[in-house]
């Protein structure tokens, strides 16, 4: 499976947001690049959702067996680097939920 993202015209604070779901990280922008750009890149997921019978979502993490991954296609595409690195992560945490009573 090969995904092909086509953006016009975003900034990048738009297109490192975007980054957040396939990495599967917090992405953080120090490009320090500024304006609007158009994005168009594929890549082979590298996490492919699948589905128990009972309907239970599980995802399954395998290398891309078609295409580049995520890291490589952001490299040899856009010129852009994915780094790791440890730091402080805003976090909300929900303590208690309830349904709302009726009227």
């Amino acid at each position: 499976m090969v995904m092909t993202w086509v953006r016009p015209g975003i900034p990048m604070s738009v297109f490192v947001t975007m980054l957040e779901g396939p990495s599967r990280r917090v992405v953080v922008d120090r490009t320090g690049l500024t304006g609007n750009f158009d994005i168009e890149f594929s890549w082979s997921p590298e996490a492919v959702q699948m589905f128990r019978d009972g309907g239970e979502p599980t995802v399954t993490l395998t290398t891309p067996v078609e295409g580049l991954s995520l890291r490589t296609a952001l490299r040899d595409q856009l010129g852009l680097r994915l780094e790791s690195a440890q730091g402080p992560v805003d976090v909300l945490v929900i303590e208690q939920a309830e349904r709302p009573s009726e009227n």
